[in-house]
């Protein structure tokens, strides 16, 4: 902080760009700091500037996607492995880290949710143990040189009617959502789809609204459709990484269900990059 001060009254900056982020460690105490430090500096978000060029990735971004994404199947397949009832979620997750820091990635993030208490954004708790005929939810971001990929699966584990219900209606939606996301295409036109769908299987009121981001320097970046309703009208481009089906259906006495993989735009159509059989 004092050394970026320091340049700052040495060059007679008065205004500065700052990215108003969505990284966990963009902490608003460092940027009041900042202001107090240089009270006579004016600070201008330039988020969108930012990542209107992060959104479009050259090909040394790709390729470390495409090597994160080959990384990620084998540690969901590893984890998923050991999903049995009594096992604690952090167990879970556990095994996911080991997996992904074993096989490169560096600073992975991984999430998991078992149910019957649907959680969103779930950091894994020691206490919450898998529980017969529930769902659990494993989340993965998993990075190479930096840039990442998100995959999320879903198993249920014994019988439960209103778990399988979701899970097929989910599999209808990551298809319908491979089907009409392509270049051109704005994600508020393909949401409109979606919702029919989750309408026809009565969960239209269990859907978290919105189904796809961004990724690269982070797990979830522009266009995020769950969180920022203007990135629903954003166009999809040559060049983009993107992951969906992001939205979770959420259901009591169930969990969280959620397919997710991630896809680089071509001119073909998309590619994904968490490709895997399960």
């Amino acid at each position: 902080m004092a050394k970026i001060s320091g340049i700052i009254r040495s060059s007679k900056y008065q205004v500065v760009g700052l990215e108003y982020g969505v990284e966990r460690d963009a902490y608003i105490f460092f940027f009041e700091m900042f202001k107090r430090l240089n009270p006579e500096v004016k600070v201008v978000d330039v988020s969108d500037i930012i990542y209107e060029m992060r959104m479009v990735k050259d090909e040394y971004e790709l390729e470390a996607v495409k090597r994160a994404g080959e990384i990620a199947v084998k540690v969901m397949e590893k984890t998923l492995s050991v999903v049995k009832p009594g096992i604690s979620e952090t167990e879970i997750a556990g095994e996911a880290y080991y997996n992904a820091y074993k096989l490169g990635s560096e600073e992975p993030k991984v999430y998991v949710n078992a149910g019957p208490s649907p959680r969103v954004h779930a950091e894994p708790f020691r206490d919450v143990k898998v529980e017969e005929n529930t769902a659990v939810t494993i989340v993965l971001g998993v990075d190479y040189n930096n840039y990442y990929v998100n995959m999320s699966r879903t198993v249920l584990l014994g019988q439960n009617t209103e778990g399988e219900k979701a899970l097929e209606c989910m599999k209808e939606v990551y298809s319908k959502a491979l089907e009409l996301t392509k270049l051109g295409a704005k994600p508020i036109e393909v949401m409109g789809e979606l919702d029919a769908i989750y309408r026809k299987h009565g969960l239209i009121d269990h859907r978290v609204v919105g189904y796809l981001h961004g990724v690269g320097l982070q797990v979830e970046e522009p266009p995020i459709t769950t969180i920022i309703p203007k990135h629903r009208f954003t166009e999809i481009k040559h060049g983009m990484v993107i992951a969906f089906v992001h939205a979770p259906i959420v259901l009591r006495g169930v969990g969280q269900v959620k397919h997710e993989d991630t896809f680089v735009v071509t001119s073909k159509g998309l590619e994904r990059v968490t490709n895997s059989s399960y």
